[in-house]
């Protein structure tokens, strides 16, 4: 009888208690419902930070609209990520687009 076939699987990197080294915790990410179109984080220094998911015009810049947001609290980036919102509608009256 011959021996049976070897696993060639890799082993498992990340075991399920352990979060791969690219990403963060669950709790370093806000609901999703949060910033729509923004790629939010908390970084390692405790911050919490939002970059868009696409460039802005520089006319949009002008008008308002930032490319990223950073905050000390979550509550306190939401304030800025609600405020982005009424400006980006400002700028989509004045502009037709954002980017």
């Amino acid at each position: 009888m011959s021996d049976p076939i070897p696993d060639h699987r890799p082993p498992d990197r990340h075991p399920p208690d352990r979060h791969p080294p690219d990403r963060h915790p669950p709790d370093r990410h806000p609901p999703d419902r949060l910033a729509a179109g923004w790629r939010v984080w908390r970084d390692d220094e405790g911050s919490w930070n939002a970059a868009r998911g696409h460039r802005l015009s520089d006319a949009a810049v002008a008008l308002g609209c930032a490319q990223a947001l950073a905050a000390d609290t979550l509550e306190a980036l939401a304030a800025e990520l609600t405020d982005q919102r009424a400006k980006e509608q400002a700028a989509i009256e004045a502009l037709g687009r954002l980017t």
